[in-house]
């Protein structure tokens, strides 16, 4: 069961939490991000299965966690004309002030945590944009270890989003 849903950078939200139980019911005005919050699980279920269908079941020896490519194409729950239009406020570079530091990518983040017979697990993904065609997505740099079965664990894997 999913327990829980955070999101940052996600079209109308810069950062959300939102706790999830059973049943779920999201009641609100229209424009409060209902749709958006279903299409953030929507997308972080996607990512998680690319993840899994091109790094994991093929036994990726990659070094480097660049991402699996999204195409737009792939997103039938969020129907968008551009995947630029998926960031927060369309903020898909920053450049931290007084660093000195070159211009980043503002990733999309969405953390999925839930419990699975008795077990509770997070499942952190990014997203990086790279055109209007493209994004990446990968497990959350923040998982120090680099460690694929923390990133994306079995109970996680079992979750599936309608």
């Amino acid at each position: 069961m999913i327990t829980k849903l955070t999101i940052k950078n996600f079209k109308r939200f810069e950062k959300a939490e939102i706790e999830l139980g059973a049943p779920v019911v999201f009641v609100g005005p229209n424009n409060s991000g209902k749709i958006t919050a279903l299409q953030a699980l929507a997308l972080w279920e996607l990512g998680l299965r690319r993840w899994i269908e091109k790094r994991v079941a093929v036994k990726s020896a990659a070094k480097e966690r660049r991402g699996v490519v999204i195409n737009r194409r792939d997103l039938v729950q969020l129907p968008v004309p551009r995947a630029a239009l998926l960031w927060w406020d369309l903020h898909l570079r920053r450049t931290p002030k007084g660093t000195g530091k070159a211009t980043q990518n503002v990733l999309i983040e969405i953390c999925v945590e839930g419990v699975s017979e008795g077990v509770a697990w997070s499942c952190p993904l990014e997203f990086d944009y790279s055109t209007d065609e493209t994004i990446h997505c990968r497990p959350s740099r923040e998982n120090e270890r680099g460690d694929l079965q923390v990133a994306t664990p079995s109970q996680a894997q079992a979750v599936r989003v309608a």
